[in-house]
């Protein structure tokens, strides 16, 4: 008989009061045959809104659900560390609290990735809403730019692809993995991690999670800045050698460019021109995260 591989749901929340309720719900609707869902663990992280409250009346309809709320603000790598810890299923599936799932499917497209026992690392397809104001359309033709560069590198399998929005990774790999609590860079951690350790990694294209570009210049160049910076973090834990692992070749690049140029001829300058700003006054913009905490973009919500 074909065994049902079990599924945990990890969310880390920090001021998340205006989407936990939906986020959860969305996984409740999740249907599945491959895999079952028979946890969902909330920790929230200090959360000084209404978050713990807001999930309360979820859990209130629901007994796989559990919620952390020990008032400590920890970051987010100790809140995955402390999920990865508590987690008994066969997948545990990190989601972001502020994401958007339509697809009531997505869980079980990643879980059926694991039948592979050499796989230890998948992640679902994160992808920007295009909202209305200016910010975040010029944001929008610069994340799609780029998602056409990176989602068939190498056929998915390299970092970029990697996002924190929607990961998961095998019980074994859980067990093993400690992410260091002044960590920015979670997700290139758990994919180096992850390959250090000899496990496969993959990327489900067709498993779409949405996020919410942030919708004003400054919040877009902290938010952008964040990324960039936690690079430098992640080649100094695993050395100079994954450098080229970021590395998309310039002709998929130069296409990509040219096709964002062809369909949206007035916005995606302007989000080259962002870019160039951004990387000219990136430390202006790049705060100090090494104690592992985050702040919130309050336009992403």
């Amino acid at each position: 008989m074909k065994k049902i591989m079990t599924v945990t749901i990890g969310i880390a929340a920090y001021n998340e009061e205006k989407g936990i309720e939906r986020v959860l719900h969305q996984i409740l609707a999740q249907e599945t045959s491959f895999c079952k869902i028979d946890k969902i663990i909330l920790r929230c992280d200090g959360c000084t809104d209404n978050t713990a409250r807001n999930a309360l009346r979820v859990i209130d309809d629901s007994s796989i659900i559990t919620l952390i709320n020990d008032k400590n603000r920890i970051g987010l790598a100790e809140s995955l560390n402390t999920i990865c810890q508590k987690n008994q299923s066969d997948i545990l599936i990190f989601l972001d609290a502020d994401c958007t799932i339509d697809d009531n499917f997505i869980i079980e497209k990643i879980a059926t990735k694991f039948s592979d026992p050499e796989i230890g690392i998948v992640s679902g397809n994160a992808l920007p809403i295009r909202g209305s104001g200016i910010i975040q359309k010029i944001a929008y033709e610069w994340i799609m730019c780029w998602y056409s560069c990176r989602k068939s590198y190498l056929s998915g399998d390299n970092v970029n692809n990697h996002f924190g929005v929607v990961s998961a990774i095998s019980k074994n790999l859980a067990k093993n993995m400690i992410i260091p609590s002044n960590l920015v860079g979670v997700p290139d951690y758990v994919y180096f991690f992850g390959k250090s350790l000899g496990y496969k990694y993959v990327f489900v294209e067709q498993a779409k999670v949405f996020y919410r570009p942030a919708a004003t210049i400054k919040d877009y160049l902290y938010q952008t800045a964040r990324h960039h910076g936690s690079k430098d973090q992640i080649i100094k834990i695993f050395g100079e050698g994954i450098v080229n692992s970021y590395v998309i070749p310039k002709d998929i690049k130069r296409r990509a460019m040219v096709t964002s140029l062809f369909s949206s001829p007035i916005l995606f300058p302007l989000a080259c021109l962002l870019q160039i700003y951004l990387r000219i006054f990136q430390q202006v913009y790049n705060k100090n995260y090494n104690n592992g905490l985050w702040d919130i973009i309050p336009t992403t919500k």
